[in-house]
């Protein structure tokens, strides 16, 4: 009996074991479907999460970024030395040998403060893509809680037209009662049915729409195929009513705080930069080098200095005589400068109508929400009782 119960109990703790193992391997499938560590039942704030960390958009703009960083570093390093191999075909007889080889080695020098410029503008061109890669950020965000609250709404539609289509079935099979009773006209029947086929079709219409909504939710935050439609909910974000009202208040954060803003300020101090440049670029730069001369043995071994390898140095300088280039490359900077300063009104101009916008769409929802959530509620709550108490 003993070794019966211990044998059992081995079979028992066997098949745990097994089943375990496999909730464990469907457990890790799933989430390597839902892309690792996402929740299996999400909210809004999970996929902005994931979105901001694995979108693809994002981090190929995050790349982008750096490498406009690694070319500020390279804008402003001094170009590469330069090593030169002569060889003499016919070897230049010389009172000390003949010179059979020549090597140098130069280096260019541009003017004085030149290469400062190059990586302070390439530097505000990378600041100036950092802040627009935030305002992705932001559009991202703001596409995501839009494909969530669509979801939402889809959902709670589906919700309240299902109860709809619920009465009008016990609406439709009260007629044919009656109308098998020859106290109803085959009219209402009719009706009855037209408007059950009509709910019915809506409904599924509803169904259908929340899969491409919820695959759209996943792919723009990145995530991949789920298994299941996310539930959505339809509560907004809290925004205090205070900072709304205060209109200065609002100015000054989309002031400071606007990546759109700050990338054009940022497009526009690299304009400065750039035509500070071109102003300079009308400057002598410099080449300075080293010529080594290899040379054979004289004819005469008893010559002084007989061999003896000559090292020149060498100083150059580039003179900029083409004066056109130059008041051509600093009328395109004065141009650039002005079309960047322009833009950046032109955003000013365009995000103040935004705002007004926005803040007006905002206080007719605020006299929206109690008109439907209160006065129009309580009222068709009351519609909705004398209707069927008539209808009993």
């Amino acid at each position: 009996g003993n070794v019966r119960h211990h044998t059992k109990f081995k079979m028992r703790m066997i098949l745990w074991l097994v089943l375990f193992t496999v909730f464990s391997l469907a457990v890790n499938a799933d989430q390597n479907q839902t892309g690792g560590d996402f929740p299996l039942r999400p909210i809004l704030e999970d996929y902005l999460e994931w979105a901001t960390i694995h979108s693809p958009d994002l981090q190929s703009a995050g790349h982008q970024v750096e490498a406009m960083r690694q070319d500020a570093a390279v804008a402003g390093s001094l170009p590469g030395l330069k090593f030169v191999w002569s060889e003499m075909i016919v070897p230049v007889e010389t009172r000390v040998g003949p010179q059979q080889r020549v090597f140098s080695l130069s280096q260019s020098i541009p003017w004085f403060g030149t290469l400062g410029l190059k990586e302070q503008a390439t530097l505000s061109g990378a600041d100036a893509a950092a802040a627009r890669l935030q305002g992705r950020v932001l559009n991202l965000h703001r596409d995501i809680r839009e494909a969530w609250y669509q979801l939402a709404l889809v959902q709670k539609e589906e919700e309240i037209l299902t109860e709809h289509l619920r009465l009008a079935q016990q609406a439709e099979l009260s007629v044919r009662t009656s109308y098998e009773a020859g106290q109803a006209s085959y009219r209402n029947l009719i009706k009855a049915q037209m408007e059950l086929g009509r709910l019915q079709t809506q409904l599924d219409n509803l169904q259908d729409r929340s899969l491409p909504l919820a695959t759209k939710l996943n792919n723009l935050a990145g995530v991949g195929r789920l298994t299941s439609v996310p539930r959505a909910d339809l509560t907004p974000p809290f925004i205090e009513a205070a900072a709304l009202a205060d209109r200065n208040t609002l100015e000054r954060m989309l002031a400071e705080r606007n990546p759109g803003l700050r990338a054009e300020q940022d497009l526009l101090a690299s304009a400065h930069s750039q035509r500070e440049l071109a102003s300079k670029e009308g400057g002598p730069g410099l080449t300075v080098g080293l010529d080594y001369i290899m040379t054979g043995d004289a004819v005469n071994p008893a010559t002084t200095d007989s061999g003896k390898d000559p090292i020149i140095a060498r100083l150059g300088v580039n003179i900029p005589i083409w004066g056109g280039r130059t008041s051509a490359g600093k009328a395109a900077s004065a141009e650039l400068v002005l079309a960047a300063d322009l833009r950046l009104s032109n955003l000013q101009l365009d995000l103040e109508t935004r705002l007004e916008e926005v803040l007006y769409r905002i206080r007719v929802a605020d006299r929206n929400t109690p008109l439907y959530g209160d006065t129009l509620h309580r009222r068709a709550q009351q519609d909705l009782q004398v209707t069927t108490a008539a209808y009993q």
